[in-house]
């Protein structure tokens, strides 16, 4: 029998890390937040890749759709209602999520380590 591996969006690991932090939060240690810093870190790493080249795309549709537009505006309205501009936004949108989630995660850091310093 083969086995199907389904590979995680960056959409479903920003919301499932989101959700475990959050239901979690009172059990949450230095070092596990460390972990989870790091671990966002590079997925924001991957996903500015991943906007770069789904930016690309939706700029060469765009290039396309100017070729049989007669104004500029036209062709952006146009290019936005298509499949390219959706998904760069979407991932300009989980990069925002993410940013937010990586800042929580460092602020809360730093309370958990000045409240462990002010308790020695």
């Amino acid at each position: 029998m083969i086995a199907i591996i389904k590979e995680k969006s960056i959409r479903e690991i920003i919301q499932e890390t989101s959700e475990e932090l959050r239901k979690n939060i009172d059990l949450l240690d230095p070092i596990t937040s460390a972990k989870k810093l790091v671990e966002l870190s590079s997925l924001l790493s991957s996903l500015n890749r991943h906007i770069a080249e789904l930016e690309f795309a939706y700029k060469q549709r765009l290039s396309e759709i100017k070729q049989t537009e007669p104004s500029a505006s036209a062709a952006k309205i146009k290019a936005e209602a298509m499949v390219e501009y959706k998904s760069w936004i979407s991932a300009k949108y989980e990069k925002e999520a993410l940013i937010e989630l990586i800042r929580s995660l460092k602020y809360f850091n730093k309370a958990v380590t000045e409240d462990i310093l002010n308790q020695q």
